[in-house]
């Protein structure tokens, strides 16, 4: 994908150039396709390691700080394109680049590829505790410093991604 944004070398938008692995990963889940696994695993490692190297520092170089102090809920990413809410760009490229590790592990458990099942879980959960921990308050789902709640995505991202815990998302869904 061309990099019209800036982020990195040619990269593009962290949701939609992490697509094809999160689709890779659905497209097992429905036909049981191993062989669509097998061919396309070294190029979504590619895509992966460049992820793990840039991710980061392409975050913070688009002014999303650690803490998102100062943020204003705009940016480039999936929802700014079509939305009457505010957008909330960081929330979407932080949950497809745990998407991204998640999908890794899948297709590496699917391949028995144990090294990379490790590395890409502790990466997804770390992102997804990213993502709590300045989301996630008392019951509620919503960016720091009180942002409004139409944000787009909101808190129905975070139960379709599975990034709300169990015991929370009853909660969090009224």
């Amino acid at each position: 994908l061309n990099d019209y944004a800036g982020i990195g070398t040619g990269s593009g938008e962290t949701v939609w150039a992490s697509a094809p692995i999160v689709m890779t990963a659905r497209h097992m889940q429905h036909y049981g396709d191993l062989r669509l696994l097998e061919e396309s695993f070294e190029n979504h490692m590619k895509w992966y390691k460049f992820l793990l190297s840039h991710f980061d520092k392409g975050m913070k170089a688009k002014d999303y700080a650690d803490d998102l102090k100062g943020y204003m809920k705009e940016g480039s990413g999936l929802g700014d394109w079509l939305t009457f809410r505010g957008r909330d760009t960081w929330l979407t490229h932080q949950s497809f680049y745990m998407a991204t590790a998640r999908s890794i592990a899948y297709i590496a458990t699917k391949l028995g590829k144990e090294d990379e099942i490790s590395q890409a879980l502790e990466l997804a959960t770390s992102v997804k505790n990213r993502i709590v921990n300045l989301y996630l308050h008392h019951g509620t789902f919503l960016p720091p410093e009180g942002a409004a709640a139409q944000l787009s995505p909101g808190p129905e991202m975070s139960l379709y991604s599975r990034v709300v815990p169990g015991q929370e998302r009853c909660t969090v869904l009224q």
